[in-house]
């Protein structure tokens, strides 16, 4: 004999992940349905998993909702038996029979820890606590066993879930499309699914086109080395991307000390690290410009003897700097060159002018002392010029010296010019 039955359910709450992807639901009206978050205009499906523990011939149930959901659609599982499905507001009631063919729902002849007895979709129309509940009863099993019993389907497990159907996205789009980002550091992307109701119930998936170069996660990017790599935002097949390109900074700058002698010029050495580094230009700055100035290219010049200190600073914003010890060492003559080794004056009172230059010509102290051996036969009319001028010698009487000039530098270094002064 059959057993009609009036059916109320009782709560039964099911949890279920909500991806928000790349924007929030500030302006949506916030919902929950059997505690799981949504928004209104969001669909929730609620699906009610049955395992029994043999076939059974009758069932009947109902299916509670709050007002704030409107039912869409009930499924039951595909059967043999004869079903129907009476909606009303706030209520929709099932039932079935199958006598020939008894429904079964066990897990040895479906293989499956949950079985799928129907599935319900709702439309959330309200904001707030919403509620799905369901009472499902067995009224009687195969040749009249009644799994009924005390208001309990005897030996019979029932499970709830509700879930929050994905809403098609009409775009993505990321809160860049380049970046550049330091080897070792990290870097967060935005993504922004329109319409809002989808961002709320969308995954986005995040992919990077070499991984070796930078990997992602949930949109934020871990740059791994220099390089560059494209990252993909995806939501079902819409698609946004980001270049991403990863740069390496310097790390050290390491120089070796300079020596130069004035007036000479010495490379500055430099090496940078590491040797992957995306951007190696330095730039060079000298602490004493009247000791050692500096090019663009590291080329040091000698000004005067001294110590000066070269600045040698990496470009690409690291911040990395080491400073060049530059030895300015004095140049001195190495040699006098005289433009008359033997000269002749005609008679007293004239003269004849002979020009010094010291070798290098780069020498510091470019001061040449004159000097006669012998005054009374020939006079030195300035006893100190300047490399690359002229002494002029007079003539006082008739005889030959010897003039003597000599580099003030120290070196020692000299020449001498035998004048010989005529009647």
């Amino acid at each position: 004999m059959k057993k009609t039955l009036s059916v109320f359910l009782a709560v039964l709450m099911a949890m279920s992940i909500i991806t928000i992807a790349g924007t929030t639901a500030s302006a949506l009206e916030v919902a929950k349905v059997n505690g799981v978050e949504c928004s209104v205009g969001n669909t929730v499906t609620f699906t009610y998993n049955l395992k029994t523990p043999g076939k059974f011939e009758d069932f009947q149930g109902s299916l509670s909702y709050s007002a704030g959901l409107k039912i869409i659609g009930l499924n039951m599982a595909e059967t043999k038996g004869v079903m129907s499905n009476i909606k009303e507001a706030g209520t929709a009631y099932y039932n079935g029979t199958s006598y020939q063919d008894p429904y079964d729902y066990s897990l040895g002849s479906l293989g499956a820890p949950d079985t799928v007895f129907f599935t319900a979709n709702f439309e959330v129309i309200a904001g707030g606590e919403q509620t799905i509940t369901n009472n499902m009863y067995i009224i009687s099993g195969v040749n009249g066993t009644d799994y009924y019993e005390y208001g309990t389907n005897k030996g019979c497990e029932e499970k709830t879930d509700v879930t929050v159907d994905a809403y098609p996205a009409d775009s993505i789009k990321l809160d860049r499309t380049t970046a550049t980002v330091n080897a070792g550091s990290k870097l967060t992307l935005r993504a922004t699914v329109t319409p809002e109701l989808a961002a709320m119930s969308s995954v986005v998936l995040w992919t990077s086109s070499n991984t070796s170069v930078a990997t992602v996660a949930d949109g934020v990017v871990t740059a791994k080395k220099a390089g560059t790599a494209t990252i993909t935002a995806t939501v079902g097949d819409l698609k946004a991307t980001c270049k991403v390109t990863v740069i390496q900074k310097v790390t050290s700058i390491k120089v070796s000390p300079v020596t130069v002698y004035n007036g000479k010029t010495a490379k500055i050495k430099v090496t940078v690290s590491p040797s992957n580094a995306s951007n190696k230009a330095v730039t060079y700055s000298s602490s004493n410009k009247s000791v050692a100035t500096v090019t663009s290219a590291g080329v040091v010049k000698g000004v005067k003897p001294g110590t000066a200190y070269i600045t040698v600073k990496a470009k690409d914003g690291s911040g990395k700097y080491t400073k060049c010890k530059v030895t300015v060492k004095q140049q001195k003559a190495t040699k006098v060159n005289l433009s008359k080794t033997k000269a002749t004056i005609a008679k007293k009172g004239k003269t004849v002018k002979i020009k010094a230059t010291l070798a290098p010509s780069n020498v510091y102290n470019k001061s040449i002392n004159v000097k006669s051996d012998n005054t009374k036969i020939v006079k030195v009319k300035t006893v100190k010029i300047k490399s690359g001028q002229s002494a002029t010698l007079t003539g006082v009487k008739k005889g030959t010296a010897k003039v003597k000039f000599t580099a003030a530098d120290g070196s020692k270094k000299s020449a001498i010019c035998k004048v010989t002064v005529k009647k």
